[in-house]
């Protein structure tokens, strides 16, 4: 299936071929846990543990700040993720990359 990385590292927006398999994203992501944060028809999966030892972040839509590498992917069936939904360009046009400096003033304008 086909997934939208978002790479904090490169600053890079991309998609990823994957087999689903939870080893697999955990490459792609470059961490050991993951969490996900659902949104209407995708889910953004990203490193459970990214606030421990991430020094890059990103923000997506404005308001939802996360540490570390994350990963888009599409609702499935039986609960399990498929293709994403959003294309590269769109994924960019809604994602901003921050140093941790710029997630601590993020932080503070959303009050989270």
């Amino acid at each position: 299936m086909k997934l939208i990385l978002i790479d904090v590292i490169k600053e890079d927006v991309r998609e990823v071929e994957t087999n689903g398999e939870l080893k697999d994203l955990y490459t792609l992501i470059g961490c050991r846990c993951v969490d996900k944060r659902s949104f209407d028809n995708f889910d953004i999966i990203v490193d459970d543990e990214g606030l421990y030892h991430s020094k890059k972040f990103f923000c997506f839509d404005g308001e939802h700040l996360f540490a570390g590498n994350g990963l888009i992917a599409g609702i499935g069936k039986n609960f399990k993720w498929g293709t994403s939904p959003l294309g590269v360009e769109e994924v960019k046009s809604r994602v901003e990359f921050l140093d941790k400096q710029g997630a601590y003033l993020k932080a503070q304008e959303l009050d989270i």
